[in-house]
């Protein structure tokens, strides 16, 4: 039984997506992460940084357990246990992995600005939060680039796709309010009628 520690943020929604999509048993350790659930003395002894998402997989790569630390990373550690949504190497899989690692660096660095920005710097900068909100858009606007070149996000359905969907449901707003952005919002409705998508949103809420 993998154990999992998250609080209620994107990065925690793409590895319960990810557990939910393969199918994998686990226990869930719920963190308030706003109300320093993360930095107990507890905690810190599960991660010293203070960060969720953490997976402890009793059955790890080499047979003993392994903690896994970065949504992103564990997401690509638990495809790649299950040899489900992954390509298990060449062209295919370094499709997918850029997909996931242009969301892990440039996508959530500009959401997660935005969102600090906008809700927890108490002195608000209308032209810096500007800036990054059209930061945001350009991001959006990429990844609806590769989606009207492919169905999803790596080519076929993958853990790319996981890894972005909890952002997608966010900034839901954005994409409704953008008519610009008509292949992302095909890949969104995609994405919501998938049960274990959905369940991996409510979960650690």
């Amino acid at each position: 039984m993998i154990e999992f520690y998250a609080g209620n943020t994107p990065n925690n929604q793409r590895v319960a997506i990810t557990l939910e999509e393969l199918g994998l048993p686990y226990t869930l350790h719920k963190i308030d992460v706003l109300g320093g659930g993360a930095k107990t003395p507890e905690f810190l002894k599960v991660n010293p940084n203070g960060l969720t998402p953490v997976i402890i997989d009793p059955k790890g790569a080499d047979g003993r357990p392994q903690t896994v630390l970065q949504s992103c990373l564990i997401c690509l550690y638990l495809a790649d246990k299950c040899g489900r949504f992954i390509p298990s190497g060449g062209a295919s899989r370094l499709k997918v992995l850029e997909a996931l690692f242009h969301i892990a660096s440039d996508v959530m660095m500009v959401h997660s600005t935005t969102t600090t920005l906008t809700r927890f710097v108490p002195e608000k900068v209308p032209s810096v939060i500007g800036f990054y909100e059209q930061r945001l858009l350009a991001a959006f606007a990429n990844l609806d680039r590769r989606l009207g070149e492919d169905e999803y996000l790596g080519g076929d359905l993958s853990v790319a796709d996981f890894a972005f969907y909890p952002v997608y449901h966010r900034r839901r707003a954005l994409v409704d309010d953008v008519a610009k952005f008509p292949h992302l919002a095909r890949w969104g409705a995609l994405m919501d009628e998938r049960p274990a998508c959905r369940r991996g949103i409510d979960v650690v809420q």
